[in-house]
């Protein structure tokens, strides 16, 4: 299971990736249950919503993808999530 670093900084997602990757770090990115339970057992309770590294790349809800590249191997999403919520929701929180 990856060492996580916690940043409570509101951001975009966009903003987010970019501050993780000028620290040679990069967005979460989820791939069995064992690093979500980890991730989730570390996030401060007082806020419910953290970017992870997952962005829908061709957009509509239709081709979600590790931001470092490469198919999604782990699913276990909210049901109807990802949803494109309001037509302009391409990437993942957790």
């Amino acid at each position: 299971i990856p060492e996580y670093i916690v940043s409570t900084d509101e951001m975009t997602w966009d903003d987010a990736k970019a501050a993780c990757e000028s620290s040679s770090q990069k967005l979460a990115e989820i791939c069995s249950q064992a690093q979500r339970d980890a991730l989730k057992a570390i996030l401060p309770a007082e806020n419910n919503r953290y970017w992870i590294g997952i962005r829908d790349v061709v957009g509509e809800n239709e081709n979600y993808e590790y931001a470092t590249g490469g198919s999604i191997i782990y699913t276990d999403w909210i049901k109807n999530e990802p949803n494109n919520y309001g037509g302009t929701a391409d990437c993942v929180e957790l």
